[in-house]
This record gives C-alpha cells, sequence and structure tokens, in this order.
C-alpha cells in the first residue's frame, strides 16, 4: 500500500485517507488509466488520451509544483486550454514516499481526473469548458479564461460516470 500524503496546509485532509471525498471505488473501473508511480518534488510528466476525441489530461510535477492540465492534441498552435494547480512539493510531508497517480475518463470521454493514491484531485469537463480543483487555484486561463474557478464540491466524481 502507498503512503497517503499530507499537506501541511490542509490538516483535516489526508490524500487518500481522511477525506470523504469519493474515491476510486466509486468511478468506473473500465476506464482506469495507467497508474504512474512518481515521487512529489522529482520531475514527472505523463498523459492520458481521450478514447473518443483530440483532448488529453496531463499531469505534471516539476519539482516545485504539480499541475493537471486540459490540453487538446488537436490544436497544435495553442494546445493547453487551462491548468489546475495540484500541490506544491514544499507542502507535502514525506514526499520523498512514493506516490500512485492515475488519469481517469469518463464513458464520453469528454471528461478527465486524476487521482492520487486514489484520491481524487480534480476534473476537466472538456465539454463545458471548465477544470476544477481542489486548490481553486489558478484562476482559470488560455481559451477557458475566467475571473475566478468554480469552488471544488466532491459531486464533481459523477462527471466521470
Amino acid at each position: 500500500m502507498l503512503p497517503n500524503y499530507s499537506v501541511k496546509r490542509t490538516a483535516e485532509c489526508r490524500y487518500g485517507v481522511s477525506c470523504n471525498a469519493p474515491r476510486r471505488g466509486r468511478l468506473p473501473q473500465a476506464l482506469a488509466g495507467m497508474k504512474q508511480r512518481f515521487n512529489p518534488g522529482t520531475e514527472v510528466w505523463f498523459a492520458s488520451d481521450s478514447s473518443t476525441s483530440s483532448y488529453s489530461g496531463v499531469f505534471e510535477d516539476d519539482g516545485e509544483t504539480a499541475y493537471f492540465y486540459a490540453y487538446d492534441r488537436g490544436n497544435p498552435d495553442a494546445p493547453i486550454l487551462d491548468a489546475v494547480h495540484i500541490y506544491s512539493a514544499h507542502s507535502i510531508d514525506d514526499r520523498e514516499r512514493e506516490a500512485e497517480a492515475e488519469i481517469y475518463w469518463s464513458s464520453d470521454g469528454l471528461k478527465a481526473g486524476l487521482l492520487i493514491n486514489d484520491f481524487l484531485h480534480a476534473v476537466i469537463d472538456f465539454q463545458s469548458c471548465k477544470a476544477y480543483g481542489r486548490t481553486n487555484f489558478p484562476p482559470p486561463g488560455g481559451p477557458w479564461r475566467a475571473a475566478q474557478r468554480e469552488p471544488w464540491q466532491d459531486s464533481f466524481a459523477t462527471l466521470l460516470d
């Protein structure tokens, strides 16, 4: 079993255990992506492509911060549609311990979710042109620009049904 990461600034919520948020058990197993092992705070990048569109969900940790990107492979001139902040490496306890990330897709291939240690951190809804993350940061940018991001709700997991 992989460790549960705690974020220093979020005492009540542990990555993958203490929150009442939906976990992988409530998401459709058939739509699971390949699990990627990594150490938070070390450079890692991986993508998962929709099976029905030119969209991809991309997870990147540059060693300091991690983001989940809404990416359009069909638009090489401006492929990044939006990005949501996942964590800052300095805020993670036990970052030397291995984690497991996975990108899930809805059956229509228009929504992607990022799970780290089976805990849902972000959802991208390509159909509605919105990305949701637990940190609600940064404000939507790129083609999906808006004044602010919609606050996180655990019910966003249902978008992945």
